[in-house]
C-alpha cells in the first residue's frame, strides 16, 4: 500500500480492529500504528454532556465495589378523610397485589454492597491506532 493510499484509507488517528492476533498494520501497511491495550469500550462523544471527555480519554473502572448499597423499598398508604383503612394496590412486587390497610410496608430489600462484575457483554479484539 502506498503512503497516499494509507493516508486516504487510514488517516492518522484512525482505529483498526481485527480478531487476527498475528496481524500488525506496521508491517502489513506501513505508517506508525500503536496497539491499544486500554481494554476500554469505545463511546462516541456527545458535545456538552456533563460526563463527556476528550477523544482518546479512558474513563471508568475495571471493577465496581459497593455500587449498590443495601437498601429497602417501602410504600406508604394513608386512609383518606381520617378513615381507618383504605384499599391499596401494589404491582410488580411479586407478593400480594393489594388489600385493605393503613401504614408502611417493606416491598423489597435490594443490594448487598459487595463487589460485582460490571462489564457489559463484550468481545475482545486487537485494536490499532494510527499515530503517524
Amino acid at each position: 500500500m502506498t503512503i497516499q493510499e494509507l493516508n486516504l484509507i487510514h488517516p492518522i488517528g484512525s482505529i483498526y480492529e481485527t480478531l487476527d492476533t498475528s496481524f500488525n498494520p506496521n508491517t502489513a501497511w506501513g505508517g506508525t500504528w500503536s496497539n491499544d491495550n486500554s481494554g476500554a469500550v469505545l463511546v462516541s462523544r456527545q458535545s456538552g454532556n456533563l460526563f463527556d471527555a476528550a477523544a482518546g480519554t479512558v474513563v471508568g473502572s475495571d471493577t465496581a465495589t459497593a455500587n449498590l448499597p443495601s437498601h429497602t423499598h417501602t410504600a406508604s398508604v394513608s386512609a383518606p378523610n381520617n378513615g381507618s383503612t383504605t384499599w391499596f394496590n401494589i404491582r410488580g412486587g411479586g407478593g400480594d397485589p393489594g388489600g385493605w390497610g393503613n401504614g408502611t410496608w417493606t416491598l423489597a430489600s435490594k443490594g448487598s454492597g459487595t463487589a460485582h462484575e460490571n462489564r457489559m457483554r463484550s468481545m475482545y479484539v486487537m485494536r490499532w491506532i494510527r499515530t503517524a
